[in-house]
């Protein structure tokens, strides 16, 4: 639908240029405060797309917002590998668009960060934020 539109408006609209993305970061961060005074992180990154190059980059950005994540001057999941600089594999979530074809289950997801499809979110949301307490 979403190249479909594209197409007519560039065809409608011939002298006109379109860009099919904002350049903008479409993130939400939660901190979470313990009671012991801790404090957790979820990065949501949202991309609407299902095309393979769009998330292979919103892969990268939620790797990228993890790593580079910093509270009073210091990296919050330390600044090495060794460190796991990405937090536990549940700090980070990439949302899609809804796929075509059937994709992994948070529970098969050993990743350090997880990928949910828009319509999951509802029903996966209370499961990703159980593991913060």
């Amino acid at each position: 639908m979403h190249t479909t539109s594209f197409d007519i408006a560039n065809d409608y609209f011939q002298d006109r240029s379109f860009q099919t993305h904002t350049r903008r970061p479409d993130i939400i961060v939660l901190e979470i405060a313990h009671p012991d005074g801790e404090q957790d992180y979820l990065i949501t990154e949202v991309k609407n797309s299902t095309n393979t190059k769009t998330i292979r980059q919103g892969i990268k950005e939620t790797l990228e917002y993890l790593a580079f994540l910093q509270q009073d001057d210091e990296f919050v999941y330390g600044s090495e590998v060794s460190e796991g600089y990405f937090g536990n594999g549940w700090n980070g979530i990439m949302v899609i668009q809804d796929a075509v074809e059937e994709t992994a289950s948070l529970e098969e997801q050993e990743n350090k960060i997880k990928i949910l499809q828009a319509p999951e979110v509802d029903t996966a949301l209370e499961q990703v934020l159980q593991q913060f307490f």
